[in-house]
């Protein structure tokens, strides 16, 4: 059963492209696709560079590693082409034919195979819309939506963007290592001087695989010494990318400068939506450490999401403090900064710096138990 769901409050409701089909699967299928994936796990490896579907592994990770690639790039006084590239509905549109074939080259076991083959033969659907459900057809692509092994399939799916440019010798290297790719599930990250040569490459495997890249949210921008001057227009699958000055990318917006530089306007408009909606709720429960409580569960985990990659200086440590400082002078109805600082203390909301020094000491333990990660070696490369 397939229900769409809007994308959000203020999009277009007539538009099919605003709506995300939500998928309901049995809990059996989901328990046989645990067996499968038990059994078959060697086989759906996926690249170190695809930092989504691995345990351990997260959007901070990968936030991580960028910067630790523009601050490499930037230090030699070279100037770094990023292009993040969107795929267009690319869940929902894998070629199974084509992943049948990247997992030949993987040399997949031939049950495996045969039971991938005839599952996604025989999937059937209907659309429920209110209390009107629509009649059943068969579905010809796309990964099984909620499924245990649709993650791991996609990924195998996707991997050859990656391991293709790196047989091409595209791409940023850092010592001999290759960072050109980044990817997060179907978020495609470019890094690399001589980008139209590795739009022209993403574009021919984009084609051999039956998937499109949506050129409108596809977007270029620089950083480096030379951010600003003007440079040849890239293209990709025929249309010409815009340079932008700014750039959303796993939930960060980068922006063009100097150097590794991020903005945080959007950062506070969702902490104080957050907390508004929030305290809105708790203003009435008799007690102001249910809404510091609700806030701390729900408000700061928003605002100190990466702060701790983003190497945040001083001015945005502040401007952090004074958003928490806010919500404390709305729930304690207080004006006095030092008061304030006093209640902070007293309800466990300490500095916003000595929040980031233990994220950072958790992480170092955790790291030292296990083998070294990709951001991890960027790390000792460049001699953090």
């Amino acid at each position: 059963m397939i229900i769409p769901v809007p994308k959000g409050d203020d999009c277009d409701l007539t538009s099919t492209d605003n709506y995300r089909a939500i998928t309901i699967s049995s809990c059996i299928s989901k328990l046989f696709e645990l067996c499968l994936s038990s059994v078959f796990h060697p086989w759906l490896q996926s690249d170190e560079l695809q930092s989504a579907f691995k345990k351990g592994r997260g959007c901070r990770d990968a936030v991580f590693t960028l910067l630790g690639i523009i601050t490499h790039i930037t230090s030699n006084s070279s100037t770094a082409t990023l292009c993040p590239l969107d795929v267009a509905k690319t869940f929902d549109k894998t070629n199974h034919f084509g992943l049948y074939m990247k997992l030949m080259d993987r040399h997949m076991p031939l049950p495996f195979l045969n039971v991938l083959i005839n599952w996604y033969s025989k999937c059937f659907a209907y659309v429920r819309w209110s209390s009107f459900v629509s009649s059943t057809f068969q579905i010809l692509a796309g990964v099984r939506q909620g499924g245990i092994l649709s993650p791991s399939l996609y990924a195998v799916f996707i991997d050859s963007v990656i391991s293709k440019l790196r047989a091409a010798g595209l791409g940023t290297l850092i010592g001999q290592l290759f960072f050109g790719c980044l990817l997060y599930a179907d978020d495609i990250l470019l890094v690399s001087h001589d980008m139209q040569a590795m739009l022209d490459l993403c574009a021919k495997e984009a084609a051999d695989l039956d998937f499109t890249f949506n050129t409108k949210k596809s977007v270029v921008f620089r950083i480096g010494p030379r951010y600003n001057y003007a440079c040849v227009p890239l293209t990709l699958s025929g249309a010409i990318l815009s340079y932008v000055n700014q750039c959303k990318y796993l939930g960060i917006v980068l922006t063009s400068f100097r150097y590794f530089k991020c903005s945080f306007d959007h950062v506070k408009l969702k902490f104080y939506r957050c907390f508004n909606t929030v305290f809105y709720r708790s203003k009435n429960a008799g007690s102001e450490l249910v809404s510091v409580q609700l806030m701390q569960s729900m408000c700061l985990p928003v605002l100190m999401y990466s702060a701790e990659d983003l190497q945040s200086n001083k001015t945005t440590i502040n401007m952090f403090n004074h958003l928490i400082g806010r919500a404390v002078y709305k729930i304690f109805k207080c004006v006095d900064r030092a008061n304030i600082v006093c209640i902070r203390q007293s309800v466990i909301l300490p500095d916003v710096a000595d929040c980031i020094a233990l994220i950072l000491t958790h992480k170092f333990k955790v790291n030292f138990r296990k083998n070294f990660s990709w951001a991890e070696v960027i790390c000792i490369l460049l001699n953090f």
